[in-house]
């Protein structure tokens, strides 16, 4: 019996898009930024790379023609699970996961979802709009402000563990 916990696509084309958000969140989660008020400049152009990445591959898949696959549609495909978010010290950076995990659950229960492949308009404009967004608070509000000294209130949060080890 199917586990009805997995969550499942029919389109390659989302499943591309949504397994880098995915891997995005965990870069940023286990960032150093994570856990101080600031974003360090390795990891602004990490977040940075991850926007044009997106921007990218959003061109690529619109940039390609609906393809007809009668024999493979409706290919169901397996989404990994969600990556784990701790609560982290950043607010920035907690502020640029949550847009990432809209983006995943918007494109994840989308009509895109449902074809083949491709984003279907109004799915591209979700992408687009929250692609922008990332891109403007990080320059706009992230290298307006930060670091912030908030020595009261810190740390709210233990320190957000290492990333995934190993060869």
């Amino acid at each position: 019996m199917p586990d009805a916990s997995v969550v499942k696509v029919f389109n390659q084309d989302v499943l591309l898009f949504v397994q880098g958000v995915n891997r995005y969140i965990e870069e940023m989660t286990h960032a150093q930024s994570a856990n101080v008020s600031g974003l360090t400049p390795a990891d602004r152009a990490r977040l940075l790379s991850y926007v044009g990445a997106m921007r990218k591959l959003r061109d690529w898949i619109k940039a390609q023609p609906i393809l007809d696959l009668p024999e493979t549609h409706p290919r169901q495909f397996d989404l990994e699970p969600e990556p784990l978010v701790p609560e982290l010290e950043n607010d920035a950076v907690s502020m640029v996961v949550r847009m990432l995990e809209a983006m995943r659950t918007e494109l994840v229960n989308s009509a895109s979802a449902r074809l083949a492949s491709t984003f279907i308009t109004h799915d591209e404009l979700r992408v687009t709009a929250l692609i922008d967004k990332i891109e403007s608070f990080v320059k706009t509000y992230i290298d307006g402000t930060e670091p912030l000294d908030l020595p009261e209130s810190s740390p709210q949060e233990a320190p957000a563990l290492p990333g995934r080890g190993g060869v």
